[in-house]
């Protein structure tokens, strides 16, 4: 094409209606193209040719895609639409009683996020023990969740399950099924998430038990949320 004035060039004329707009105007074979000064290619200016580029490969081209997006183009329509998440969940109960000692240990229940995520993590403890000794003394069972692949303790998941402190010197028995969560955990990798329990006290403490049973279970579940 020959050198142009501004003035003489001829505006492409807007699209009508409603996506997708006609082919004459978005294909980037046959229809119209932008025409822009190449910074990069100087020998080209003396003959009035310049760079042209689809509109849907220009606007393309300055579009970055979050997370969960995705930018796709076909015949110069430019679609911006959300991916989404491969939405996902796991859950699992305790097996068997789990014995307690007084510091932190796996119980044997554990449940494997598939996925890289942020998941929510929730469920159910069930602790019981039986304590003896002088007024005041006291007896606990608490738990918390350990990611046992990236060896992370998860953020606030310490839980206090069962609690009992002695009115008089006596001998009791108890037994409490707490829930706890959901704890919002973000992993990179796919991940064995442990249920951790202990129990303490200041009095003669026995039978210290995560329990499962037809009358209740000690549960975990994770839902994956993004």
């Amino acid at each position: 094409m020959a050198d142009e004035f501004i003035s003489q060039l001829t505006p492409i004329a807007a699209p009508t209606g409603t996506p997708p707009y006609p082919t004459a105007f978005t294909n980037p074979s046959t229809g119209a193209l932008l025409e822009i000064l190449d910074q990069t290619n100087t020998a080209m200016a003396p003959t009035g040719t310049n760079s042209a580029i689809a509109p849907g490969h220009l606007l393309k081209g300055f579009l970055n895609a979050g997370s969960n997006v995705t930018i796709t183009e076909s015949a110069g329509i430019v679609t911006i639409a959300s991916a989404g998440i491969a939405s996902s969940n796991v859950s699992a109960a305790l097996a068997s009683p789990y014995t307690l000692t007084t510091s932190y240990a796996n119980s044997g229940l554990s449940i494997s996020l598939p996925t890289a995520g942020v998941w929510a993590i929730s469920g159910f403890a069930r602790g019981s023990f039986a304590i003896s000794g002088a007024a005041d003394q006291y007896g606990f069972v608490s738990c918390q969740l350990y990611d046992s692949t990236n060896s992370v303790l998860i953020p606030n998941s310490n839980v206090l399950v069962t609690f009992f402190q002695l009115q008089t010197s006596s001998n009791v028995s108890t037994q409490l099924t707490t829930g706890f969560g959901p704890f919002f955990y973000t992993t990179s990798v796919a991940a064995t998430i442990q249920l951790q329990g202990q129990y303490g006290g200041n009095g003669t403490i026995t039978v210290p038990y995560l329990n499962t049973d037809s009358n209740g279970a000690t549960y975990l579940a994770a839902y994956r949320i993004a």
